[in-house]
């Protein structure tokens, strides 16, 4: 199963630890995914199948951000998002 990488990061590109990251939508059905960043930031979710994801993390402190990414079979993103502070 494919996989997207990522991190989540404040304005000023510092790891943002224990940030919410959710699943907007994905390529085909798929369950609710909510996860918390790891302390340096750090998230992984599997992804379905390949196709275009939309991703969102918030945080308390640092806002609101949403990004898509595209998943191929061979070849997992790793997805950057930057919060804007």
């Amino acid at each position: 199963m494919p996989v997207i990488d990522g991190i989540v990061e404040s304005h000023g590109g510092q790891p943002v630890a224990g940030a919410r990251v959710m699943l907007v939508s994905a390529p085909a059905p798929a369950p609710d995914v909510a996860l918390i960043t790891t302390a340096d930031g750090r998230f992984r979710i599997g992804a379905t199948r390949p196709g275009v994801y939309v991703i969102s993390a918030v945080d308390d402190r640092h806002g609101t951000t949403t990004k898509s990414v595209t998943v191929a079979a061979d070849a997992p993103p790793c997805l950057v998002l930057r919060l804007p502070d």
